[in-house]
């Protein structure tokens, strides 16, 4: 498989990074998603639900010692989402992109 990514990605130890979905309404349910790697083109974290490559979301992602009123917003674009064998569980990768007003 060739990599693709102009960035190392940096795995998050021990679950400090979490992110929850502001935006669109009907992906917001609160849930608290731990992120697994980030670097400056996008997150991969893991997910209860299933979702469609190419969906856009914006994320409030959390930093230790941090609120959800203290996260930083960011727009991202689902670019793969895998079933984790034997859960039901999905490993999700984000691709960050600037919205459009």
């Amino acid at each position: 498989m060739v990599e693709k990514r102009r960035w190392g990605r940096v795995k998050v130890p021990d679950e400090k990074l979490t992110c929850r979905i502001s935006e669109p309404v009907n992906f917001t349910d609160n849930a608290d998603y731990i992120i697994d790697n980030i670097n400056p083109g996008g997150i991969c974290f893991v997910s209860h639900r299933n979702f469609d490559v190419s969906t856009q979301l914006r994320f409030l992602v959390k930093f230790p010692f941090a609120s959800y009123v203290d996260a930083a917003g960011v727009w991202g674009r689902v670019t793969y989402c895998l079933k984790i064998h034997d859960q039901e569980k999905y490993v999700i990768g984000v691709a960050f992109f600037r919205k459009q007003a």
